[in-house]
């Protein structure tokens, strides 16, 4: 993550990732230093291996884990469209756009523009608008074929704010999808 601005600073941050349908998510990372976060449904809790105290709320509740919740959501481009009236607008270079409108009026976000390959109709690019019609995502996807499927394996989302941008990049390694994963994976190993 890259905010920009007068108090820019770099956070780099690696580890292992695993998603198990959409309930159940786990970050371990290993750098700068050894942290697990866990999401069950909307509880997450975070803990140290350094430290005893272990951090439990909602995750509408934890602000401050804005990176770890970025990550899940980052990972499913499509993650808007049960949300969204669909309508393919034209083309954009050698793909199609699409736009979809909120279907509640209670969506946190306004339009949202979709940016489709044309040899794969993955998403490759996500532009999301707030209510007042102001870009505030910017997203786009590469993909690295495993197996038969397309995953996003490089993922670079900016996020532009009046005190200035913030780039979060997500890099995937070694990926690996539709293997069993034990639910006794998703437990704090310290």
């Amino acid at each position: 993550e890259t905010p920009s601005g007068a108090a820019g600073y770099e956070i780099v941050q690696r580890g292992a990732y695993l998603q198990k349908g959409f309930e159940l998510s786990k970050i371990d990372f290993r750098f700068p230093h050894l942290q697990t976060t866990l999401i069950r449904g909307n509880q997450v809790t975070i803990a140290y291996q350094d430290r005893p105290e272990r951090t439990q709320e909602t995750l509408a509740s934890a602000p401050q884990q804005y990176l770890t919740r970025s990550i899940g959501a980052l990972l499913r481009p499509a993650s808007l469209l049960p949300y969204l009236q669909i309508t393919v607008t034209g083309r954009a270079g050698k793909g199609f756009l699409v736009t979809g409108t909120p279907t509640s009026l209670e969506a946190p976000f306004g339009r949202v523009q979709y940016i489709l390959s044309a040899g794969t109709l993955v998403p490759v690019r996500r532009n999301v608008f707030n209510v007042k019609g102001r870009l505030s995502q910017v997203i786009q996807y590469h993909y690295e074929k495993v197996g038969n499927i397309q995953v996003p394996a490089r993922i670079s989302a900016l996020y532009p704010g009046p005190g200035g941008s913030r780039i979060v990049e997500l890099h995937l390694e070694n990926l690996q999808i539709n293997r069993p994963i034990a639910d006794e994976e998703f437990v704090i190993p310290y």
